[in-house]
C-alpha cells in the first residue's frame, strides 16, 4: 500500500468545517473512538469520546485531530485550523 492509499479496515472518517468556527464535527466515529486535539506545539488541549465539540475554547490557529481507537491506538490524524 502506498502513502495515498487509504487502509479498508480502518473507519471511513470526515472532519468538518475546515477552518472551524465554534464547531468541529466528526462523521464516522465508531462510539469506542475518541478524540484528541493538539495545538501547534503538540500539547492536548482536548480529549472527548463526542462526534462533535465546541472549537470556543481554543486559540486561532491550526490544530491536530487525532481520531484514536479504544487501545489508544492512532487510527487517523488530520491539520485543522480554528477561527473565530
Amino acid at each position: 500500500m502506498n502513502l495515498h492509499e487509504e487502509d479498508p479496515a480502518l473507519p471511513s472518517l470526515s472532519i468538518y468545517p475546515n477552518p472551524a468556527d465554534g464547531m468541529l464535527y466528526i462523521e464516522g466515529m465508531e462510539p469506542e473512538m475518541k478524540v484528541r486535539v493538539l495545538d501547534p506545539y503538540l500539547q492536548l488541549r482536548i480529549e472527548t469520546p463526542q462526534s462533535q465539540f465546541s472549537t470556543e475554547c481554543l486559540y486561532e490557529g491550526l490544530y491536530i485531530i487525532q481520531i484514536l481507537n479504544s487501545q489508544n491506538q492512532l487510527i487517523n490524524s488530520k491539520k485543522v485550523f480554528i477561527k473565530h
